[in-house]
């Protein structure tokens, strides 16, 4: 199994569905890597970025055909070719966490997808929020790292001077996960369409994201709820079972008697 932008399963979130498109390309533009090959290529060259490609922390994009001229790409380095196939390392690609200088509101989805296709975007320093986020500031001293990385349960070690705001590169998903600092639950919200974003405290503290869909607790209390109904039915079931016994042995007694 290895990560890949494109997923194992043809059933995707819609907004994950939404960016794909920036990603290979469709008849309204270029996918970000054959734009950035055009710009590189060109007779003036240019570069240009990869935003959507950078954020999902791509690290690795594998073509069909080695590329010309290799030396005059910037943003990424040929690391394989076996005269099948070429894979190259995108230097710009983000971490699976990290925390933005700056943040911008826009509530329109196509505006946003729009943003995402410009060249200019830099998921690095900026963040696209769905509503403001108050009480936060660019951080001058800030690191995370990553100590957890499982289908369901996420952890991270982080530090910042000021309550800031904290990407992940993992697609947003409110119908399950739950974040906690310190055992404290925090709101997660929408960053740049598909990722999540974490307003957390200043500090050294530890970030938890876990898969604990509300429908998963009820479906466990209710299940339980069966049981015990089940098991307590059983028992009065045996208890007036063992009675009527009881009763009708006794009565066979006394008409012995």
């Amino acid at each position: 199994y290895h990560q890949t932008v494109d997923g194992y399963s043809a059933a995707k979130l819609k907004r994950y569905d939404d960016i794909l498109p920036l990603i290979n390309g469709n008849r309204e533009g270029d996918g970000e890597f054959l734009r950035y090959l055009k710009g590189v290529y060109q007779e003036n060259p240019m570069e240009l970025s990869t935003p959507v490609l950078d954020m999902l922390s791509t690290k690795y994009v594998i073509v069909a055909d080695s590329l010309p001229n290799a030396s005059l790409l910037q943003n990424i380095r040929p690391v394989f070719n076996n005269g099948k196939v070429s894979i190259y390392r995108n230097l710009k690609a983000l971490p699976r966490a990290w925390f933005v200088q700056d943040t911008l509101v826009v509530a329109d989805p196509a505006k946003r997808i729009r943003i995402l296709r410009s060249a200019d975007f830099d998921p690095a320093f900026s963040a696209i929020l769905e509503e403001e986020i108050t009480g936060i500031s660019a951080p001058d001293s800030a690191s995370v790292t990553q100590i957890k990385a499982g289908l369901h349960e996420l952890a991270y070690e982080y530090h910042s001077d000021t309550d800031a705001l904290l990407i992940l590169s993992e697609i947003y998903y409110p119908a399950g996960w739950k974040a906690f600092v310190d055992g404290i639950e925090i709101p997660i919200y929408p960053a740049n369409h598909i990722l999540r974003a974490l307003k957390v405290p200043a500090g050294e503290h530890k970030l938890e994201l876990v898969m604990k869909p509300d429908s998963y607790a009820i479906g466990t209390k209710l299940s339980l709820a069966g049981i015990l109904i089940t098991i307590l039915a059983v028992f009065i079931g045996a208890y007036f079972h063992f009675k009527k016994r009881s009763a009708k042995a006794i009565s066979m007694n006394s008409d012995i008697n």
